[in-house]
């Protein structure tokens, strides 16, 4: 992951962390609502939000080295603006997926990668 894409990527974690619509749900959850971000961003922009790669896992597509990033922002934090074109997706996704089970996300988002073959949404980095 390149410095400019981690500090994107951690920028969008601390974004949908701090937004008022999302709820609690551990690292399983956090993975998937990213996932669903990017997923419609990239529908709809024919681009990433988080500019990170995703790796395929068994309960389902996530971000690749997340446990980097992650244990650097338990370190510190910090939040640079989300670009305009972004926010609607971020809204979007946060508001549908916040309040729905991990395990419901897992499943959808295993359903849905399989429609994105040759997409960064869908690539096959290990993690």
């Amino acid at each position: 992951m390149s410095m400019q894409s981690q500090d994107k990527f951690k920028n969008l974690v601390l974004y949908v962390l701090s937004h008022g619509d999302y709820k609690e749900g551990g690292i399983k959850k956090l993975n998937k609502l990213l996932y669903f971000i990017d997923f419609y961003f990239y529908r709809d922009h024919e681009r990433l939000i988080s500019g990170v790669s995703y790796a395929k896992a068994d309960m389902g597509p996530i971000v690749d080295d997340y446990r980097v990033v992650f244990d650097e922002l338990e370190q510190k934090g910090f939040l640079e603006p989300i670009e305009d074109t972004e926010r609607p997706t971020l809204l979007n996704s946060i508001r549908k997926r916040s309040t729905t089970s991990a395990e419901f996300l897992i499943d959808t988002a295993n359903s849905r990668a399989r429609n994105w073959r040759g997409s960064p949404i869908n690539s096959n980095h290990g993690s």
